[in-house]
């Protein structure tokens, strides 16, 4: 089981290393970046804008690639079953 992370935000600055956070007097592991809903923050509460970008662009790549492989081995599928799976993939 792994243990619950904690990000403290700041606005401009180095992270403290003497800032701790606490649950039930268990100690909470600090990260300086974490993912939600596949975004990227950073402890400077800025978004990941140029690494979001360039991971979505691999992952699109990808996902054409794999919806084009799927529609010439099924012999063309409607185009709107390719367009779901991509959603889905998404």
């Amino acid at each position: 089981m792994s243990k619950p992370n904690v990000m403290i935000f700041r606005n401009g600055g180095r992270q403290r290393m003497n800032e701790k956070a606490y649950i039930n007097n268990e100690p909470l592991v600090k990260t300086t970046y974490y993912k939600y809903l596949g975004i990227m923050f950073s402890f400077k509460l800025s978004l990941t804008y140029i690494k979001n970008i360039y991971r979505y662009l691999r992952l699109i790549k990808l996902y054409i690639h794999t919806i084009k492989f799927i529609n010439r081995e099924c012999n063309d599928l409607p185009v709107q079953l390719l367009f779901d799976l991509f959603d889905k993939l998404m």
